[in-house]
């Protein structure tokens, strides 16, 4: 028999979660979306309070109720940490799109972000490669390009290029001032400027790092890209601006340490 479910109540639509039936779960949703906010979040925090989220199925079922929460612009961050903390790749997944989703609430998305570009699960760094570009920050590309320090897939590569995009408002002009150096990687650099249309990177991070006024950090930030990225030419460039500079002769020890 179809269930009344225009007759149910919150908390009885939120059982209606449990159904093997799609239509059920479909028109439940329907219904608590047209509810009262405050009715169905007191169903929905008494609904969770009950499960275990060790248990596959009730899982299942928390996953559920979020796109309820959400469904009235409500963040429950304990929820969106069990599905980040949980086995299963297909719940990190969704736990790391609400990152994105909720980064305007949350207190420091790109931290939860950088430990999950790095997931054994190819799936789950690609969804925080998606959801670092909802954060606007300079930083959020570097983040993005932790990715290329797992195994890349055309997936993967496809997201990234897309960042690169849609994040240049942000990190260019970071990258530009010196403030942005992809934590000395060439391999995240070369990626981003190669795919934002840069032809000759050792010569933009030259006439860069060269500026005349440029702060002095940026600036060793910059040289000690260089010495990474260009030829024999640019590396006693740099060791002859060392000669001059304490700092950058002590980052440049300790970019070869990292190395």
């Amino acid at each position: 028999a179809i269930p009344n479910l225009a007759e149910m109540n919150a908390g009885q639509l939120l059982k209606q979660l449990r159904s093997s039936e799609r239509w059920n779960r479909y028109q439940a949703k329907r219904l608590l979306f047209h509810r009262s906010t405050k009715e169905v979040v007191t169903a929905c925090d008494k609904f969770v309070a009950k499960l275990n989220p060790t248990e596959e199925s009730d899982l299942l079922l928390i996953y559920r109720v979020i796109g309820v929460y959400e469904a009235h612009e409500v963040l429950r961050e304990d929820l969106m940490q069990t599905l980040l903390a949980s086995p299963h790749h297909t719940a990190r997944c969704y736990g790391v799109r609400m990152i994105g989703n909720w980064a305007e609430t949350l207190d420091n998305p790109l931290a939860l972000l950088r430990k999950f570009i790095r997931d054994e699960h190819p799936r789950v760094r690609l969804e925080a490669i998606v959801a670092a570009t909802y954060v606007p920050s300079p930083q959020s590309m570097e983040v993005a390009a932790l990715a290329l320090d797992s195994p890349m897939d055309r997936f993967l590569n496809y997201a990234l290029k897309q960042a690169v995009h849609a994040l240049s408002p942000q990190w260019k002009p970071a990258f530009e001032k010196g403030a942005l150096t992809f934590g000395g990687s060439s391999t995240r650099l070369s990626f981003v400027l190669q795919n934002f249309g840069s032809k000759d990177l050792a010569k933009q991070v030259r006439d860069l790092a060269l500026a005349p006024d440029l702060e002095d950090k940026a600036r060793v930030n910059l040289l000690t890209l260089l010495a990474d990225i260009g030829g024999a030419n640019d590396l006693k460039l740099v060791l002859d601006r060392g000669a001059q500079n304490p700092a950058l002769l002590n980052e440049l020890a300790a970019q070869a340490l990292r190395v």
